[in-house]
């Protein structure tokens, strides 16, 4: 199979959209940056770069991500400003660009490109389902 020719087999992770709310510890009174899910679950499929690519994207914001593929028509349309993050795999990632394609073809694709997130904690709710 060709690098990054995807077929309905290849969305085979979940992600669900969101952004970050002050929460706090009820046990200790702390504060903590909490995950809220905005939108989602949808599928998405990895998305892979070559080699090349990555010694290309060394020094710069893109070189410790991840990168997946939405559907535009209905994934992609529907993601705002306000959804900073998303999860895969109960790991949540800050989204650091969204390369949208904004043509009229009913199978076109966004890339996402994603940078694992440390400082956010992920609710339990969304980690089941999500």
């Amino acid at each position: 199979m060709a690098l990054n020719k995807f077929t309905g087999r290849s969305f085979n992770k979940s992600i669900v959209f969101g952004t970050s709310v002050k929460t706090r510890d009820e046990n200790d009174g702390s504060e903590k940056m909490t995950f809220k899910r905005l939108l989602g679950p949808f599928h998405c499929a990895p998305y892979i770069r070559t080699m090349h690519q990555n010694f290309e994207l060394l020094g710069t914001k893109f070189s410790n991500t991840r990168q997946v593929s939405i559907n535009h028509q209905w994934v992609g349309s529907k993601l705002t400003r306000q959804m900073k993050f998303a999860v895969i795999d109960n790991e949540i990632y800050k989204i650091v660009d969204n390369g949208s394609d904004d043509t009229s073809n009913p199978n076109g694709l966004d890339i996402l490109s994603l940078q694992l997130a440390e400082d956010i904690d992920l609710p339990n709710e969304v980690a089941k389902d999500g």
